[in-house]
């Protein structure tokens, strides 16, 4: 069970900087073209869920693998589980093409649920 949480976690924390890093890094005049969802958001907004991401997914792997306030990467892990509620709640209330995101918005929240339950579990 170590391994797999493990794997998963790392999993999310790549996917999670990737995703937030674009958030926080690319233009705002270009991210609309990227997330359909960011033409209702302010670009505050969209720079807040960018900051979400990335501490989420450090915070997901850093105090496991340096072995201090394990608790503190469960909370992570659950911050993004909510993170991806309300992006699947946002992508519903869109409806169109947004609703094209929710298979990958399901499958990383299922990612953060199982890590969350992993570290629960191991800890």
């Amino acid at each position: 069970m170590n391994v797999a949480v493990a794997i998963t976690a790392t999993i999310l924390a790549v996917l999670y900087l990737v995703i937030g890093g674009m958030k926080l890094v690319l233009p705002i005049s270009l991210i609309p073209a990227q997330m359909e969802w960011a033409h209702i958001a302010t670009p505050w907004q969209v720079r807040a869920v960018g900051t979400l991401s990335v501490l989420g997914a450090i915070g997901v792997v850093l105090p496991v693998w340096l072995g201090i306030l394990p608790w503190f990467a469960v909370a992570a892990a659950i911050g993004l589980v909510l993170l991806q509620v309300g992006a699947i709640i946002t992508h519903i209330r869109m409806g169109g093409d947004a609703v094209k995101s929710l298979p990958f918005n399901t499958f990383l929240l299922l990612l953060a649920a199982f890590t969350a339950v992993g570290y629960i579990i191991t800890i």
